[in-house]
């Protein structure tokens, strides 16, 4: 009995003893986000945001197809891409359950897909809407509005639910100002080159909107200039 028990205490030492020499496994160490996404050609007394930031939109250009990059973009391509994924798998279930969200999330994904359905109903099922619109008067407008957000659109503002700017941990109801075709006030009145031509591209744009509306050549570029004219006052 004391022979084993001398036995387990010499065991319990030796272990304790191989513990504390044994080499500790090395640190793993993180990558540093500020220093890796620096750009240390650029000097930093010049132009400090391409200093800090340029190693990461070297490596993050901007895509041909936006006006801007950065890391809630990538965040938010990545949402895209799940959403994209349920709807259309969602949408090849053929044996989903009638009133089931998978059901509705299919139909309604399909709904938006199918093009020739589209192209074929034309203007058919806006007819309703549209005829509202242009029989608007200075008595009937806030109805109208009222009813366009209602299914969705945002004439006058825009009217949404947020995270609360001063209570992170709350949601707030949010307003902001609707009926502006360009990102911001600079876009109607900048006199620069580059200002000015998208102004007249948004025109063009505006015009060929009308057209699909079925107006012809002559009311869609009065129509287009109208919207122009008021949102600039606006």
């Amino acid at each position: 009995m004391y022979h084993s028990k001398r036995i387990l205490i010499v065991f319990a030492t030796a272990l304790t003893l191989h513990a504390c020499t044994a080499p500790k496994p090395p640190e793993k160490t993180l990558p540093d986000p500020l220093a890796e996404n620096r750009d240390t050609s650029v000097s930093a007394g010049k132009d400090f945001f391409a200093y800090a930031n340029g190693g990461w939109f070297n490596r993050n250009p901007i895509p041909a197809s936006e006006n801007s990059n950065g890391i809630w973009r990538t965040i938010q391509d990545t949402v895209n891409a799940a959403i994209k994924n349920i709807c259309e798998r969602s949408a090849s279930d053929t044996a989903a359950a009638k009133g089931s969200n998978k059901q509705k999330v299919g139909d309604f994904y399909f709904s938006g897909m199918d093009t020739a359905s589209i192209e074929t109903a034309g203007l058919t099922p806006l007819r309703g809407e549209l005829a509202g619109i242009d029989s608007v008067n200075l008595q009937s407008l806030a109805a109208q509005i009222a009813h366009l957000q209602r299914i969705g659109a945002s004439p006058a503002f825009t009217f949404y639910v947020a995270q609360d700017d001063k209570q992170s941990e709350k949601y707030a109801v949010m307003l902001a100002q609707g009926g502006l075709g360009l990102p911001d006030r600079d876009y109607y009145f900048n006199t620069d080159a580059k200002t000015a031509n998208i102004r007249g591209e948004y025109v063009k744009h505006l015009a060929a909107m009308f057209k699909l509306l079925e107006q012809d050549e002559a009311a869609a570029a009065k129509s287009a200039a109208t919207v122009m004219k008021l949102e600039t006052d606006l």
